[in-house]
């Protein structure tokens, strides 16, 4: 008898050495989880909470791994996913709900990789799609419906990749583009569309093994809305934008994928807004800001990418009231003020000059 007494004591505390109650905590005090360790492993019954006191998840580990029925809550309570682990991978039916309890997945795992078909549905209980995996991976046809039950897309996938024709649509059913994919590349001829059938992007964009090669053109309504040319699937040579109104929006250039040369962006009504320059997608040079009334507001230059100079106008009845001139660190270095009678041609004023914050110099001026 005291023999057993003394096995069961010397296992009761080997036991309790190996095997210790676990919690942690939110830094606001909330319990984050609860468990316990085997060997600082987890093992056994584990519930984790959200920071709001809500229960997080509630499940069992066996020797660290998620094992059998696991329940996962969204922090109203609602339940988020209910599904089942076999050493540490899901396995079988999952089910997952939006945050208002409606079903939002619906599906099976082998070997925690998704298989078979599965089904998602929007949060106002709509179908949204449909589709096949195979060993965790796309496969076949896939459709996706918006939240009125209207056709979006169909898209074709095997061994996850985009394959064969994918098609996007309008709410009204008209088709909206079509194009193809080989081994996940687009490929050929894609088209756009207008809602009321006509094609929308001249003569097609043009793919090959997934890079956008030759010029394309994008209209709106009719009206041109850009010119762009590609070289290997990067942008090159001019590139140009325009306006509901047929204006100029921006005229620019790339070379080798970069931004290069002279940049102008332009206002509705024609005026120039910003003049740009760029060496092979480095700021170099100067960069010009205009106002509405056209009269320049900003004069920033740039070396090797990084702000130099930089001079700030500004303008009383558009006429030049004060000039400031900052450094590469944006600190005042100079500025102009004009006096109360000045012109455009000639504004009279006096000039400061600064060092380190302090004014170590003016000089008046007749004419700048």
């Amino acid at each position: 008898m005291k023999k057993t007494l003394l096995v069961l004591a010397c296992f009761t505390i080997f036991f309790n050495i190996k095997a210790q109650k676990h919690k942690s905590y939110y830094e606001n005090g909330q319990l984050k989880e609860k468990g316990k360790l085997v060997d600082s492993v987890q093992d056994g019954k584990w519930k984790s909470y959200h920071d709001n006191g809500q229960l997080s998840s509630l499940g069992r580990y066996d020797s660290g791994l998620k094992a059998e029925q696991w329940i996962i809550y969204w922090d109203n309570g609602q339940v988020s996913g209910i599904g089942r682990y076999y050493a540490g991978g899901k396995e079988g039916e999952w089910k997952e709900y939006h945050k208002n309890g409606k079903l939002s997945t619906l599906g099976g795992y082998e070997d925690g990789l998704r298989e078979g078909y599965w089904e998602y549905y929007h949060e106002n209980g709509e179908a949204w799609t449909y589709c096949l995996f195979t060993l965790g991976q796309l496969d076949g046809e896939v459709e996706s419906y918006d939240t009125t039950g209207a056709l979006e897309w169909k898209r074709n996938y095997r061994d996850g990749k985009g394959e064969g024709e994918w098609t996007s649509y309008y709410k009204t059913g008209i088709l909206a583009s079509i194009g193809f994919y080989e081994e996940g590349k687009k490929q050929g001829r894609w088209d756009e569309y207008y809602e009321g059938g006509e094609l929308s992007n001249g003569d097609g964009h043009h793919y090959g093994n997934g890079e956008y090669y030759g010029a394309r053109e994008d209209l709106i309504t009719k009206q041109l809305k850009s010119t762009k040319r590609y070289l290997a699937g990067k942008k090159t040579g001019e590139w140009r934008e325009y306006y509901m109104n047929g204006e100029l929006k921006q005229q620019y250039a790339y070379i080798n994928g970069k931004r290069n040369g002279k940049w102008e962006m332009y206002r509705k009504n024609g005026q120039i807004a910003e003049i740009q320059h760029y060496d092979k997608g480095i700021k170099v040079g100067e960069w010009d800001y205009y106002n509405e009334k056209g009269l320049l507001e900003i004069e920033t230059i740039f070396l090797l990418g990084k702000i130099h100079r930089e001079n700030r106008n500004a303008y009383e009845d558009e006429r030049l009231k004060h000039i400031s001139i900052l450094n590469g660190s944006g600190e005042l270095i100079e500025e102009f003020i004009a006096s109360d009678k000045f012109f455009i041609e000639t504004p009279r004023g006096v000039w400061k000059y600064y060092e380190q914050g302090e004014l170590v110099k003016e000089l008046q001026v007749k004419e700048y």
